[in-house]
């Protein structure tokens, strides 16, 4: 569920819940089991990788039709779901 909390109107960073991200955390989890057995959650170590995982898995869809996420809305769900992920991008909100 997207939450996005404003203040003297301006739209603060929206977010993704963490019930929202534990679910893509089970989904990506899930897509990797079937399509990249060799690897998990822990063994994802870049940034472009997570978010392949998360494009397969189709997290990244669902985040732009359903919760109207940005990219570095997104980003921040791929650093809390890939611990080990390290990415380059620089957050725009």
């Amino acid at each position: 569920m997207l939450m996005s909390p404003t203040t003297k109107g301006h739209t603060a960073m929206a977010y993704l819940d963490k019930k929202t991200v534990a679910g893509f955390r089970d989904r990506a989890s899930a897509w990797l089991a079937v399509k990249h057995p060799a690897h998990t959650i822990e063994t994802i170590k870049s940034g472009r990788d997570a978010w392949t995982v998360a494009h397969g898995a189709g997290i990244v869809d669902e985040c732009y039709r359903v919760h109207k996420a940005h990219d570095a809305h997104i980003q921040t769900a791929l650093e809390a779901i890939f611990p080990y992920a390290v990415f380059r991008d620089k957050k725009h909100y």
